[in-house]
């Protein structure tokens, strides 16, 4: 059987090549589909090549996305995240603290980010009712660059149409219709989320990281990394920690809590963070990453898929929208009773200077 690539400094991660699946080639299909179960089965994470994004135009979201996060702070305030859970534009330092949900002595993670949600918002009750939550809200966008818009806007559609091919060779490895996951996202609300690291200028406090330990509550998340220290790092499943480096016009991959819970736990998802950059080099050693979170839709009920079933399930169901719920009101330290931000929540206005 053919054996993918290793990326480099992170060998136990394969680098599968999906472009034969993309074209529906009906030999390699089925050596992708192979690759990807048993790199799902075993780490919860794989580096995608041949994933057809056009290489201009991650180049344009990031050059556009930089002018943006230079803007002075009170322009990029003018889009700031509302208080509560939603999570739609412009979050400082101090909003939110990744991986608080497992430890809560964590301080506000040392990062700034914007985010946009669902671009396709229809009318009726489904859209629009109580039970939708903030999951359709209206998109804050800024007025600089004005080209930041169009660019996101686009990449947003290329990370659906990937995440559909993803979806569709996880549904092929996990022996369901075709279908399967794909009606399960048909009215998703996935999160593009796009997290500026700013070099570090003094050393980080106790609890101050860029991005704690933690899994991603999502089916899952497709990243694309920039080439800088202090980056992403995924746990062996017998301990310690792989430093995973930018392999050229790749996309990251990782496995969240709800495909894990999907698969009863056949799929992993793992532990990962984003280191601090090493004191000599944290002066200059700003960093940009893009994931984006695939959701199911919110209403679309997590359970055991048949093919896993066999030792019995070991989750009751739960919808899709009640596991990412309980999880932003840790991170961004809601009272759920009223979505207000808690009053131990940390200041908004901490910084890393």
């Amino acid at each position: 059987m053919h054996t993918p690539s290793k990326a480099s400094g992170a060998t136990e991660i394969p680098v599968i090549d999906i472009a034969p699946f993309i074209a529906r080639d009906p030999v390699r299909s089925r050596r992708v589909v192979q690759e990807v179960k048993d790199a799902c089965e075993s780490i919860g994470f794989l580096v995608l090549r041949g994933h057809q994004v056009p290489p201009a135009l991650v180049e344009e979201v990031f050059s556009q996305l930089r002018a943006f996060f230079a803007l002075p702070d009170e322009e990029k305030l003018r889009v700031e995240k509302p208080k509560g859970t939603d999570f739609r534009g412009y979050s400082p330092q101090g909003v939110k603290t990744i991986g608080r949900d497992r430890d809560a002595t964590l301080k506000p993670s040392l990062h700034e980010s914007f985010a946009i949600g669902p671009l396709d918002i229809g009318d009726g009750p489904y859209f629009h009712g109580e039970a939708a939550g903030i999951s359709f809200r209206p998109n804050l966008w800024p007025e600089r660059p004005p080209a930041l818009k169009p660019a996101l806007t686009a990449y947003y559609r290329e990370m659906e149409r990937l995440a559909r091919e993803i979806l569709s060779i996880f549904a092929d490895a996990l022996d369901v219709p075709h279908s399967y996951f794909l009606e399960r996202v048909a009215r998703h609300n996935s999160i593009l989320r796009v997290m500026h690291y700013p070099a570090l200028h003094r050393e980080p406090q106790a609890g101050e990281e860029r991005a704690a330990a933690h899994t991603d509550t999502t089916a899952i998340t497709i990243l694309r990394i920039d080439d800088a220290p202090g980056g992403l790092q995924v746990q062996r499943p017998g301990g310690g920690w792989i430093d995973v480096v930018k392999v050229p016009d790749t996309y990251i991959v990782n496995i969240g809590d709800i495909m894990m819970r999907w698969t009863n736990d056949r799929f992993v998802s793992t532990m990962h963070r984003v280191a601090n950059p090493p004191p000599e080099v944290a002066a200059r050693a700003a960093r940009m990453s893009i994931p984006y979170f695939c959701m199911p839709n919110y209403d679309a009920v997590i359970e055991c898929v048949p093919s896993c079933a066999h030792e019995g399930a070991k989750y009751p169901p739960i919808t899709s929208g009640s596991m990412l719920s309980n999880r932003y009101v840790k991170v961004y330290s809601v009272d759920p009773a009223t979505e207000a931000p808690a009053e131990s929540a940390p200041s908004r206005t901490q910084e890393l200077q």
